[in-house]
């Protein structure tokens, strides 16, 4: 249990990471008033729903690691496991975004909305 509480915190932590480098990125491009800042908001994009994704496994880590006892109501991890399911249902968590990042990436121009 000590190892997947662990291993949940670095994952984490390193899509904590991640989420506020892409702002810092932007942020900075906005501030430099950049021409086509499409780079910086495809990973803004990306590092999202990266991290929501990120968040489900390290909750499903600890979930599974205190076996049977996780299920219950009364145990926390039940209702974070819930919650954090659900969160990824939420739009900012669809596959689209990482297509959408991936085109940046590629110098193609997005065509969803937002763009």
């Amino acid at each position: 249990m000590q190892a997947r509480v662990a291993q949940a915190e670095a994952i984490v932590n390193a899509a904590r990471c991640y989420v506020i480098d892409a702002l810092s990125g932007l942020w900075t491009a906005i501030c430099a008033h950049k021409a086509d800042p499409s780079l910086e908001i495809g990973q803004l994009r990306l590092a999202i729903p990266h991290a929501i994704h990120e968040s489900v496994r390290a909750v499903d880590l600890v979930f599974h690691a205190a076996g049977t006892n996780a299920i219950y109501l009364g145990n926390p991890l039940e209702q974070q496991f819930r919650d954090v399911h659900v969160a990824a249902l939420h739009f900012a968590a669809f596959p689209a975004h990482f297509e959408a990042a991936g085109k940046v990436l590629m110098g193609l121009r997005p065509s969803d909305p937002g763009w």
